[in-house]
């Protein structure tokens, strides 16, 4: 795949994710994953040729281990809603990287 198109994809899950509440968990744990997909999409048919690439894909599982992780497990309403900020947070960094590059 292109990877303008890619990363149109991504910027386009990322405006998508970024309305969504704590109640609209299964929803964001698919955009988040499905923007990783896209990420690892994209590294990998650049192959090392971008530095921007390469750290979103860190920034990318960064995100996953931490952020996303602590989405998923939180019990209590505030701690979802602060990993969510989180979460989205790391995504628009992912998104303002890949217009960089």
């Amino acid at each position: 795949m292109d990877t303008e198109l890619i990363k149109q994809k991504i910027i386009a899950e990322t405006t998508a994710l970024m309305p969504l509440k704590v109640d609209n968990e299964d929803v964001v744990l698919y955009k988040f994953r499905h923007i990783q997909s896209l990420v690892i999409d994209l590294t990998g048919s650049v192959a090392g040729e971008s530095e921007p690439y390469s750290k979103a894909f860190t920034l990318m599982q960064s995100a996953i281990n931490e952020e996303y992780k602590q989405f998923s497990e939180s019990v209590s309403y505030e701690e979802k809603e602060q990993a969510l900020i989180l979460l989205k947070h790391k995504a628009a960094e992912v998104c303002e990287l890949l217009q960089a590059g």
